[in-house]
C-alpha cells in the first residue's frame, strides 16, 4: 500500500506541468552545451581575439614552428606508455594542447611582428587556452549533469509505470538515448580523448554530432508530454466554464416564478 501511494504520488509529480516545463528547459540547454563544445572542436568560435600584421601564411608557419618546440605533453605520454582507463578519466579536464598548424591553433602570448605594410589578421585563443579550457570544461560538466538528471527520470518513470514501461516505444528509446549519451559523455569520450592519436579526433567529431542529432529525439519526446499534461488541463477549464454557465442558468430559474397552471 505504502509503494503504491509512493507511486502515485511520483506520477503526480512528473506530470505536473512545471516539471515537464523545467525537462523541456534542461534539454534544450543540453543540446546548447553539446553545440557549444561541438563548435570548440571544430574551430567554429574565435575566443580572445587580437589582430596581428602577419599574413595567414606566416602566421601558420610561426604555429608550426611552435608545435615543433613544445610538443604536446599527451604525445610524450604515448610514447613512453599508454594510458590506463583510470589515468584518463582522473585526468579528463586536464586539457592538453594538439599542436595544430593552422592559424587558429596559435597560443595567447606567441610572439608576431612584421612590416606595417602586411595584411593583418585575427589569432585566436588555441585549444588549450584558459577561455577555452574553461568553456569546453563547463559545458561538459553542464551536459553530464543535466544526463544524470534525465537519467534519474527515466527510471523513475521505469518504477512507476512497472513492466509496461519496456512495452512504450517511446520510453524504451528515451531511455536508451539518454542512458547510451551519458555512458558516452562520462566515460567513452575522456577515453577516446586521453589515448586519441592525431587522426582520431575527427572520429570523436562525427560520433559527438551523431549522439547530438539522437539525443534531439527527447525534444519531441518531452514537447509530447508537455502537449499531453496541458489538453486535458485546457478541456478542464472549458469544463469548468460550462459548469459555472449551467449554473448560472439555474439560478436565473430558480429566481424567476413559476407559473401557475
Amino acid at each position: 500500500m505504502a509503494a503504491e501511494e509512493a507511486r502515485g504520488r511520483t506520477r503526480r509529480f512528473l506530470n505536473q506541468p512545471f516539471v515537464e516545463t523545467v525537462m523541456l528547459a534542461l534539454l534544450l540547454l543540453g543540446i546548447a552545451c553539446t553545440l557549444v563544445e561541438a563548435g570548440l572542436g571544430f574551430d567554429l568560435f574565435c575566443l580572445s581575439p587580437r589582430p596581428v600584421d602577419q599574413t595567414p601564411a606566416e602566421l601558420e608557419a610561426i604555429a608550426s614552428q611552435h608545435a615543433l618546440q613544445n610538443p604536446p605533453h599527451a604525445l610524450l605520454q604515448r610514447r613512453l606508455h599508454r594510458t590506463t582507463p583510470a589515468q584518463a578519466l582522473a585526468h579528463h579536464f586536464a586539457k592538453v594542447s594538439l599542436g595544430r598548424h593552422a592559424q587558429r591553433a596559435m597560443e595567447p602570448g606567441d610572439s608576431v611582428s612584421g612590416p606595417e605594410n602586411q595584411p593583418g589578421a585575427v589569432v585566436c585563443e588555441g585549444p588549450s587556452g584558459e577561455q577555452v579550457t574553461l568553456l569546453a570544461d563547463s559545458c561538459h560538466i553542464l551536459g553530464i549533469s543535466i544526463l544524470c538528471v534525465f537519467v534519474a527520470e527515466v527510471w523513475l518513470k521505469r518504477w512507476v509505470i512497472g513492466p509496461e514501461f519496456f512495452a512504450q516505444r517511446a520510453h524504451v528509446v528515451d531511455a536508451v538515448v539518454v542512458n547510451v549519451s551519458l555512458i558516452f559523455e562520462a566515460v567513452l569520450e575522456p577515453l577516446l580523448e586521453a589515448n586519441e592519436y592525431g587522426d582520431h579526433s575527427a572520429r570523436i567529431k562525427i560520433v559527438r554530432s551523431v549522439f547530438l542529432v539522437f539525443r534531439a529525439w527527447r525534444i519531441v519526446d518531452v514537447v509530447n508530454s508537455v502537449f499531453q499534461v496541458f489538453q486535458p488541463e485546457a478541456e478542464l477549464e472549458e469544463l469548468k466554464e460550462q459548469l459555472d454557465e449551467a449554473r448560472a442558468r439555474i439560478r436565473k430559474l430558480e429566481r424567476s416564478p413559476a407559473k401557475q397552471p
